[in-house]
């Protein structure tokens, strides 16, 4: 009994030790070129100009992923001089293989505005998305995209009705 308990505290010893060193399998991309040697389903990402008006910081998850779509789900907040849009929330598909997507999506926006001319600066928006995304094999992630802003909800009647706004924005992150 003694040495079963001896020769299996020798085998778990050899197995962690050398389980530090094992990897998984990684496909040869000239041989599979479909494959993809990380699937990356975290983006992290600073905005400038874009649905988040000046500056905005964003986190996205990837719910679902096929060999040409993508589909995410993005929260975020941003903030302009008077400004702030809290929360930003939204999804985007992407389309196209490996590291270059062109991206169309859908934000909602609340802001909480600083009044100094006049209504209380709250409304609700829609942000409409179309644009470029590369996310580099270490996972760089650069976007640029086209984000005009749609009045959906003014509680003063202080802005028309027909609010649209013509916007576009970069970002730089990180995907992981």
């Amino acid at each position: 009994m003694l040495r079963s308990v001896k020769i299996l505290c020798v085998f778990l010893l050899v197995i962690f030790k050398t389980s530090n060193c094992l990897e998984a399998q990684v496909l040869d991309p000239e041989i599979y070129p479909n494959a993809e040697t990380k699937v990356r389903k975290n983006y992290i990402y600073g905005e400038l100009f874009g649905s988040g008006f000046l500056l905005s910081l964003n986190y996205e998850r990837e719910l679902y992923r096929d060999e040409n779509v993508k589909f995410n789900f993005r929260i975020g907040t941003g903030t302009a001089i008077f400004v702030n849009a809290v929360p930003l929330a939204g999804v985007n598909l992407l389309f196209g293989k490996n590291n270059n997507n062109f991206e169309l999506g859908f934000n909602g926006i609340r802001t909480y505005a600083i009044s100094i001319m006049g209504g209380d600066g709250n409304y609700v928006l829609a942000n409409p998305v179309l644009g470029y995304r590369y996310v580099s094999d270490k996972g760089l992630v650069f976007r640029a995209s086209f984000t005009p802003f749609f009045q959906l909800y003014d509680p003063d009647d202080w802005v028309t009705d027909e609010l649209f706004v013509p916007f576009a924005g970069i970002s730089l992150g990180y995907s992981f």
